[in-house]
C-alpha cells in the first residue's frame, strides 16, 4: 500500500475495537453523542484511525466495565 494512502475503518471494525455493539455505535452517531465520519463512494461510513480512537475513548469513559458492575453487585447485597 502506498504510503500516502489513508486507511478506513467500517462501522463493525470500530464497534469491535471500542467493546460495543454496532448498534450502539449507530444509537451514538444518530443521537449527536460522537461526530458522523465520512462516507465512502457506496455511502458508507469510514472512520479514521481519529475518529476510531475517539469512539474508543467515549466507549470506554461512558460505558461500565464488566469488573466495576460485578464490584457494585456483590456490594449491594443481593
Amino acid at each position: 500500500m502506498p504510503k500516502n494512502q489513508k486507511i478506513y475503518y467500517s462501522t463493525t471494525q470500530v464497534a469491535a475495537e471500542a467493546g460495543i455493539s454496532r448498534d450502539t455505535l449507530l444509537r451514538w452517531l444518530k443521537g449527536g453523542k460522537l461526530p458522523e465520519p465520512g462516507r465512502n463512494r457506496n455511502g458508507w461510513r469510514a472512520f479514521t484511525k481519529t475518529e476510531m480512537n475517539a469512539v474508543v475513548r467515549y466507549a470506554h469513559k461512558y460505558t461500565p466495565s464488566p469488573r466495576r458492575h460485578q464490584l457494585s453487585r456483590e456490594g449491594s447485597g443481593r
